[in-house]
């Protein structure tokens, strides 16, 4: 009787209306490093989606303190991302309808927005709403914000995804380790 149980499936409704899909949002924030060794986390980039997949937000955010470590391998993240908005740019023409003086920075993209700004848009947009992400606690740090535990569905954490996560990775290493046996053996080591 050692019978395995499968996984769990999930199942979610074929259709939900406008109403149902507008409680939910995606968020994903990207941070950088400030301090010795970039030790200490800052806000550089927030992101939210809803249901069908559309931005609804994004925006670099302004990082007062000296950075240290842009972890850009993994924030994709540069200091030309979250540079001030040049003064030359926005004194070089009085025309009001030339946007790209005032709304790009250096690279073409939008100016970082002040931090606490970005906080209370941000805390705005998520009130009553259920929000999904990966490492939300991290996110909700950053941001310096709470949000209820009941509308979180962390895919770090939320234990109907831990499951299959786990047993994917253990795929994965199996297979990995697999592969490297075979390019050992290949190479004779």
């Amino acid at each position: 009787n050692n019978k395995k149980s499968s996984p769990k499936v999930i199942q979610f409704p074929t259709e939900l209306t406008p109403t149902e899909k507008s409680q939910y949002i995606a968020l994903d924030a990207e941070m950088v490093g400030v301090g010795p060794y970039g030790q200490h986390s800052r806000l550089a980039r927030i992101t939210l989606v809803n249901y069908d997949g559309e931005c609804i937000y994004d925006h670099h955010v302004q990082v007062l303190e000296t950075v240290t470590d842009y972890r850009t391998h993994v924030s994709g993240i540069t200091s030309e991302d979250i540079a001030p908005p040049s003064t030359a740019s926005t004194t070089s023409s009085s025309n009001d309808n030339d946007a790209s003086n005032d709304s790009n920075n250096s690279n073409g993209r939008n100016p970082p927005i002040p931090y606490e700004q970005c906080q209370q848009e941000v805390a705005s947009i998520l009130h009553d709403k259920i929000v999904i992400g990966h490492g939300l606690k991290n996110d909700f740090r950053v941001l310096g914000l709470h949000h209820p535990w009941t509308h979180t569905r962390d895919t770090a954490r939320y234990e109907p995804f831990m499951k299959n996560c786990v047993e994917t990775i253990s795929r994965i290493t199996i297979q990995l380790s697999y592969d490297r046996e075979i390019i050992l053996s290949l190479h004779g080591l």
